[in-house]
């Protein structure tokens, strides 16, 4: 088994198994007093991961041209709703995580390589 191949197969794990943690968990709600700022950070990460793990060569040139949003938008809206159908945004005290991780895995550090200033709907 190659690298790349390997790594794949490591990162579909990963991701299977916090699939299958969170969805065991009921979805943080109305009723919750706060969700688990660590559950909500590891599921953004997750999901930002993955988009960056199949489109990995149009992210280095969407980072150069400062437009990585214009370019994924799909993939990004349907991550954040997977990420919101588990965590209400308004009960994480008030971190938007998965911004942060856009930010952090997909733009490398730099806000305006999403494109926007940074903004993203």
């Amino acid at each position: 088994m190659t690298g790349t191949a390997l790594t794949v197969t490591l990162v579909v794990v990963v991701i299977a198994i916090a699939v299958y943690v969170l969805r065991r968990r009921p979805r943080v709600g109305a009723h919750d007093d706060e969700a688990k700022p660590s559950d909500a950070r590891l599921l953004a990460r997750i999901l930002v991961s993955e988009i960056k793990l199949y489109h990995g060569r149009e992210i280095a040139a969407a980072r150069q041209s400062r437009d990585i949003y214009r370019r994924l938008q799909t993939d990004i809206e349907r991550a954040r709703q997977m990420f919101d159908a588990q965590f209400d945004p308004t009960r994480i005290n008030g971190h938007d995580y998965f911004y942060e991780a856009l930010v952090e895995i997909l733009a490398d550090g730099d806000a305006t390589r999403l494109g926007d200033d940074g903004k993203i709907n």
